[in-house]
């Protein structure tokens, strides 16, 4: 009975269908799992392609904070440097701008001399000196406003003649006193 009943289990066409049906379950699964299992294994390699990517970039990243900080600190040194010196310098013109130069002095002590002489010499020349000084220092005041005094500004007569002639009226007062 046994033998019979496997007979007809084997001929029966469910049976068949069932055994095919099972046979290509059995098929789908194994290679679903093959599927799945290479899947897991790209997507592993790719996390661990892309962790050593995020690495070096965080590395390069971290380098580059670096690199940009020491940047950033000799720039402010540099600027520091900078600012002292542009301090200094304008220290130093604005000190060369109040040091009367060599050439101003000597017509100041030739103009000097000259007024010393011509109070000795000339009776009347102290109030005629203050006008004169009064008109200069107003028409000064007045050039100091408009185009025409910056063209005077800029061209302005030669001091060295005003002080070749100062020297020379200077020589020229002293030498009656000498020959008396």
């Amino acid at each position: 009975m046994d033998n019979k009943y496997v007979m007809e289990i084997i001929s029966s066409h469910f049976a068949w269908g069932l055994v095919i049906g099972l046979a290509i379950w059995l098929y789908s699964s194994i290679r679903f799992w093959i599927r799945i299992h290479n899947i897991k294994n790209d997507a592993n390699l790719k996390l661990r392609t892309i962790t050593a990517e995020k690495a070096k970039y965080m590395q390069h990243l971290q380098t580059q904070l670096e690199v940009d900080a020491e940047s950033k600190q000799t720039q402010k040194k540099t600027i520091e440097t900078l600012k002292t010196e542009n301090e200094n310098l304008k220290s130093m013109v604005q000190y060369l701008k109040n040091e009367p130069k060599k050439e101003e002095l000597l017509m100041l002590q030739a103009y000097d001399k000259a007024i010393h002489l011509m109070h000795e010499r000339a009776p009347g020349f102290a109030p005629t000196w203050e006008a004169t000084l009064r008109e200069a220092h107003m028409e000064l005041e007045r050039s100091q406003k408009g185009i025409i005094p910056f063209f005077k500004r800029v061209i302005r007569p030669s001091h060295y003649a005003n002080l070749d002639k100062a020297l020379s009226a200077s020589k020229q007062l002293e030498a009656p006193k000498t020959d008396k």
